[in-house]
C-alpha cells in the first residue's frame, strides 16, 4: 500500500486485534467515501494517517460499548481539512481531547455527534466552535466528561453565545442544565430535533417554562432510567405542541402529569410506560389531537383515563 494515494470507496478498520497501528497509510491523502474506525485494545493512535486531507463522506470513530478500547489521541488527523457528511466521535473510553480535528471546514461538516466518551473534556477546537456558532445540521453532545458535555459547555470554552439549535437535538442531563437553560440559549422558546430530559437529580422542570414548541420528539426518561425525583411536569406549563411524540418512561415517583395542561396536540404517539406511582393522567385535559397511537402501560395505580376525554 506504499504507493496508495487515495481511495475511492469507502475506508473501514473494525476491531481487528491484528492491527497496532496504521502504517503504511502515510501516502493516502483523500478517501472518497465514508471512513469508519472502531479501535481494538491495541490501536492507541491514527498516525499512519497523517496526510489525510479530504473526506468525501462520513468520519466516524466509534469505541465498544461492551470492550475497553484504548485510542487515546487522534493528533494525525491534524492536515484532514473538509469532509462531506457528519462527524461523530462515540464510546471512546480513553480518548480525553478532539485535537487533531482542528481545521476541519465547519461547513463541510453535516452533522456533530459527540456523546459517551467518559474522559473526554476538551472539546473546543476550532473547528467545533466554528461549527457551533453556525451549525449545518443536528447537534448531539452529551454524556461525555466535563468541559465537552454539552453544547454551552463547549460554547462557554469557545467564548461564543448560543441561540436555539436550529436542527436540535437538546439533552437535560441534570438540574443545572434545566436551570440555566434560558440563559444558555437566549430568547429560545422553540425546539427543533429531538429533546430529552433524563437525569436522577432533575426535582423540576421550571427552566423550561418559555418553551411553547417542540419540533420533533420529547423524551422524558427513557427505557433504560428515568428521572427519579420528579414528582410531576411543572415548569412545561406553556407547552403547546410536539411536532413528533412524546414518551414518558421509568420515573419512578411521577404521580400526574401536572404541567402539560396547554398540551394541544401531539404529531406521532403518545407512551406512557413504567412510571411506578403515576395514579391519575391530570395534565392531559386540554389534549385534543394524538397523530399516531396510544400506549400505557407499566401503570400499576392508574384508575382510569378521564383526562383524556378531550381528544377529538
Amino acid at each position: 500500500l506504499f504507493m496508495l494515494t487515495s481511495i475511492g470507496g469507502n475506508f473501514s478498520i473494525l476491531e481487528n486485534p491484528v492491527i497496532p497501528n496504521l502504517t503504511g497509510l502515510d501516502n493516502i491523502t483523500s478517501i472518497g467515501g465514508d471512513v469508519f474506525i472502531k479501535p481494538n485494545e491495541n490501536l492507541r493512535t491514527l498516525n499512519g494517517l497523517n496526510n489525510l486531507q479530504t473526506i468525501g463522506g462520513d468520519l466516524i470513530i466509534r469505541g465498544s460499548y461492551w470492550n475497553t478500547n484504548s485510542i487515546n489521541s487522534i493528533d494525525a488527523l491534524i492536515n484532514l481539512t473538509t469532509i462531506g457528511g457528519k462527524l461523530e466521535v462515540h464510546s471512546c473510553d480513553s480518548l480525553t481531547s478532539l485535537s487533531g480535528l482542528d481545521n476541519i471546514d465547519p461547513e463541510s461538516i453535516t452533522d456533530l455527534n459527540i456523546y459517551h466518551n467518559a474522559l473526554l473534556s476538551t472539546c473546543e477546537i476550532q473547528s467545533v466552535c466554528n461549527y457551533l456558532s453556525s451549525p449545518n445540521g443536528v447537534i448531539a453532545i452529551n454524556y461525555n466528561a466535563i468541559g465537552c458535555n454539552n453544547p454551552p459547555e463547549i460554547a462557554d470554552a469557545c467564548g461564543i453565545v448560543l441561540s436555539c439549535l436550529p436542527h436540535g437535538n437538546y439533552f437535560f442531563q441534570n438540574q443545572d442544565d434545566i436551570d440555566n437553560f434560558q440563559s444558555n440559549y437566549q430568547n429560545c422558546n422553540t425546539l427543533y430535533g429531538n429533546t430529552t430530559i433524563r437525569g436522577d437529580n432533575i426535582t423540576n422542570l421550571n427552566g423550561l417554562n418559555n418553551i411553547s414548541y417542540i419540533e420533533s420528539g420529547l423524551n422524558i426518561g427513557s427505557y433504560y432510567s428515568g428521572n427519579d425525583s420528579l414528582i410531576d411536569l411543572s415548569g412545561l406549563n406553556n407547552l403547546n405542541r410536539i411536532g413528533g411524540y412524546l414518551e414518558i418512561h421509568a420515573n419512578d415517583n411521577l404521580v400526574n402529569l401536572t404541567g402539560l395542561n396547554n398540551l394541544d396536540s401531539i404529531g406521532g404517539k403518545l407512551q406512557i410506560m413504567d412510571n411506578d406511582k403515576l395514579s391519575s393522567l391530570i395534565g392531559l385535559e386540554n389534549l385534543k389531537y394524538i397523530g399516531n397511537s396510544i400506549d400505557i402501560y407499566g401503570t400499576q395505580y392508574l384508575e382510569n383515563l378521564s383526562e383524556l376525554s378531550s381528544i377529538n
